[in-house]
């Protein structure tokens, strides 16, 4: 009884594992998660960084999002405010 069990629930994630839908949605979480990682190891090496550091971050994103023309209203408010706006000189 056992085995057949065993067999069935095999059998069953044998074909789940080739349903697109499901695929689909564990990629997606998977995704959220690594992103979610990523988002909390970048929090902690930039609270190790001297305020130099963190300055110099900011102002390389902020002439990243100028340059990719990606940017949207809140994020170059938000770099001008703090300063780290490039300067068009």
């Amino acid at each position: 009884m056992v085995l057949v069990g065993l067999g069935m629930e095999a059998a069953f994630l044998g074909v789940m594992q080739r349903c697109a839908f499901l695929r689909r949605d564990v990629h997606k979480c998977i995704e959220l998660a690594d992103r979610a990682a990523s988002q909390k190891a970048r929090e902690v090496l930039i609270l190790q960084m001297g305020e130099g550091h963190r300055k110099e971050l900011s102002q390389i994103e902020c002439s990243s999002i100028c340059s990719t023309a990606v940017s949207s209203v809140a994020a170059m408010a938000s770099c001008i405010r703090s300063g780290s706006w490039p300067s068009t000189k």
